[in-house]
């Protein structure tokens, strides 16, 4: 047994000395000194290829003008999508790609105008490879409607839209800011932020989550029907709410369920409303 084990280590030490000479890997001499262990003191040369492909970031922009309440339609695939407001009356893009050199060089960035609406969306020119991961950020005027902005995996960020708002992902967090109008939002896994700076009256405000926490913030005096739920979490809320009357045993169970949902106003109430709905995660609705 012993005879057969010497000749296989000294092969295996042979074979090893073999694969570091041929990548040219320098060996510092102080090696046995080090408390990181053999391979941190190995420096592979500025030439070494991974096996992997190599990755690469591109940074292409694009402009177009539109009128001051265009119609935007944003559809990514894998990567994050910020929307900011300037006083200008056009569109900026910003679309930074990253991937293997293949994939980044066949994705492409599609703009298409049609009247008032504007669409980008990203796509593949070669249909046997998936698009690379593509960040977008945009410029785009104040009182722009965000008719769809979309992505399969990222984050949404939304900032000083004074307008229809509607916004999708199914992996991510989605985060709004200084917003007001009509806005619809949802994502499967991620949390959802919503700070307005206003609620008038016929806005609808709905955000769903179906594993993430909704926390929204409303101003002062605001006047809404209001109705949210979690089935997995609790409602919380430091906005005054009168709620609708309703009978009920007082136990465990109801206690639990005057936690996870609340129906009612807010002020007066009338013909705004919001609707927060989530299956697991916490709802929290706050005053700006």
């Amino acid at each position: 047994m012993r005879k057969n084990l010497i000749p296989t280590v000294s092969l295996f030490l042979l074979l090893s000395n073999v694969m570091l000479t041929s990548t040219y890997a320098k060996v510092d001499p102080e090696q046995k000194k080090s408390k990181k262990g053999f391979f941190s003191n190995i420096h592979l040369p500025t030439s070494f290829k991974s096996p992997f492909g190599a990755n690469i970031t591109e940074t292409v922009s694009y402009q177009k003008e539109v009128s001051p309440n265009v119609a935007l339609t944003v559809a990514n695939i894998n990567g994050d999508v910020t929307i900011k407001t300037w006083k200008n009356n056009s569109v900026l893009l910003d679309a930074v790609k990253k991937g293997r050199k293949e994939d980044v060089s066949t994705t492409k960035i599609a703009f298409h105008k049609d009247g008032n609406a504007l669409s980008i969306s990203t796509l593949a020119s070669d249909a046997q490879r998936k698009p690379c991961t593509v960040h977008y950020t945009l410029l785009v005027p104040e009182n722009c409607r965000l008719e769809s902005v979309a992505t399969e995996s990222g984050k949404i960020n939304i900032h000083n839209i004074q307008n229809k708002i509607v916004a999708h992902t199914h992996n991510g967090a989605i985060e709004m800011n200084n917003v007001s109008g009509t806005i619809e939002t949802s994502t499967r896994r991620g949390e959802i932020v919503i700070n307005t700076n206003t609620i008038i009256p016929d806005t609808r405000i709905f955000a769903f989550s179906e594993q993430g926490k909704i926390n929204l913030s409303v101003p002062k005096k605001t006047n809404a029907v209001l109705t949210a739920e979690t089935k997995q979490g609790k409602f919380e809320s430091t906005v005054s709410i009168t709620t609708s009357p309703q009978t009920m045993k007082f136990n465990n169970k109801t206690f639990a369920q005057l936690k996870q949902k609340a129906d009612g106003t807010l002020g007066k109430g009338g013909t705004a409303s919001i609707k927060l709905h989530t299956k697991k995660g916490n709802i929290l609705l706050n005053e700006v």
